[in-house]
């Protein structure tokens, strides 16, 4: 039995009834000061480990193109991304500290 919340019905009705008893006010209706935007792009090197895991993912994307069978080596996109996303963040973090 499931027990979870799964949508609303006739959401437009709820928001009117919350907004009878809610004070609702939005950015604009208060006029605050927003901060300027200070964007910073910050490259590094990969490091020798990352150099070779990505000639590594290369060598298996290589052979799936070929037409390996995928019970040997299924190379999910999901999987390679995850990984080099980790990656990513890893070495980001680290040059922070």
């Amino acid at each position: 039995m499931r027990t979870r919340f799964a949508k609303f019905f006739n959401l437009p009705e709820l928001m009117n009834i919350f907004k009878e008893v809610a004070d609702i006010k939005t950015a604009d209706m208060l006029n605050l000061p927003t901060p300027e935007v200070e964007y910073h792009n910050i490259v590094s090197e990969p490091t020798e480990f990352q150099q070779a895991m990505v000639k590594e993912l290369s060598k298996r994307a290589e052979k799936v193109h070929a037409g390996i069978d995928p019970h040997i080596d299924n190379m999910c996109e999901r999987y390679v991304t995850a990984i080099n996303h980790e990656e990513n963040v890893t070495k980001a973090v680290a040059d922070v500290y």
